[in-house]
Parts: C-alpha cells; sequence; structure tokens
C-alpha cells in the first residue's frame, strides 16, 4: 500500500494506490499476474493516479521471471514507477520484502518486493517494507516492484507450448525457459 500526501496548503488530495503482487499458482491453473484480483479488486489506473493526483506514471510493468516457476506459474509482480510533480509525503505499509513468497510441490519461490527512490540528482536510496512520511519533492521517482507468487509442482513439467507463450507474452525470460523449464 502507498499513500502520497502532498504538502502544499493549498492541496487536500491524498492518493491510496494498493499493490498486491500475483495470485500464487494453483493444482489446476497458473497464478495471476499484476495487481487485479477478483471481484474488481484492483490497482487504480494510470489515467486516475495522474488525474487525481500531482504524480506521473513514468511505467507500470509485469516484472518477468518474478512469479516462482512450477508446473503451473506463478503470478508475476508489477513495478510502478511514480514521479512527483508536487512536494509531499509518502507512506508504505508492504510485505514480503524480506522472505520469498514460497512454492508448492516442486514449484520455486516467487520474488521479494522492493521499493527505493530515486532523487532529482540520482542519489538512490532503498525503503523498508514500512515506511512512513518519506520526504518526496518533485522530480524524485518511487519505484515500487511488488512481490510475484510462488510456482506449483515441477516445472520441468510444464507444457513447452505454455513455456513458449510466456516467452512471447514477456511473462518468462528466454534464460529462465532454458534453465527453469527446459525448453
Amino acid at each position: 500500500l502507498l499513500t502520497f500526501l502532498p504538502t502544499h496548503e493549498d492541496s487536500c488530495l491524498i492518493l491510496t494506490d494498493t499493490h498486491y503482487g500475483g495470485i500464487p499458482a494453483r493444482p489446476h491453473a497458473d497464478g495471476i499476474d499484476g495487481s487485479a484480483w477478483k471481484d474488481g479488486v484492483q490497482i487504480n489506473s494510470i489515467e486516475d493516479i495522474e488525474h487525481r493526483a500531482p504524480i506521473r506514471i513514468d511505467s507500470r510493468l509485469s516484472i518477468a521471471d518474478s512469479g516462482g516457476q512450477g508446473t503451473f506459474r506463478g503470478g508475476n509482480a508489477t513495478a510502478t514507477v511514480y514521479q512527483f510533480t508536487q512536494q509531499g509525503n509518502v507512506s508504505i505499509s508492504d510485505d514480503r520484502q524480506n522472505g520469498h513468497p514460497w512454492g508448492l510441490f516442486g514449484g520455486t519461490p516467487g520474488a521479494r518486493s522492493n521499493k527505493y527512490l530515486t532523487k532529482k540528482g540520482g542519489e538512490r536510496e532503498e525503503l523498508a517494507s514500512k515506511s512512513e512520511h518519506v520526504a518526496v519533492f518533485p522530480g524524485d521517482r518511487l519505484t515500487y516492484n511488488s512481490p510475484g507468487t510462488g510456482g506449483w509442482g515441477d516445472p520441468l513439467q510444464r507444457s513447452i507450448e505454455s513455456v513458449r507463450e510466456d516467452v512471447a507474452r514477456g511473462l518468462v525470460s528466454t534464460q529462465s525457459a532454458k534453465e527453469d523449464y527446459g525448453v
């Protein structure tokens, strides 16, 4: 969860953006990539964020290989880069930065989350999973990588066609296809 509160006296805008990892793999299906869960729970759209808050979204992408490998692949994480256009404070409440989301029955763990702030001048600071009232200024960028989720089952049992499709969609790298899936 990311919360941004501008410090400008005339502004009362508050932005809260929820970051889920994916959904873990199941015994019969891959996990769900990114930040969408059932029943309409999802992260804010880029357009909504930019309309409601003094923030520009530089990018929001799926992170290849962040979901655990398995017969059924864990859901990939999402990387969002926020650029602040007004001074304010950011607070973060996140999990899975210190421990990997586990895999089951031979599936590998998903990637851990991480967050870092890049100041306008280029200085980079890693942020803790629980960070409160971090001062940000125009031109600063926050990179927020959500966690991936664990895979289910032996990766060598994943169908070749599924691995090829994952590579074509940018969800799995060619290196992981070769090394982890044997394709």
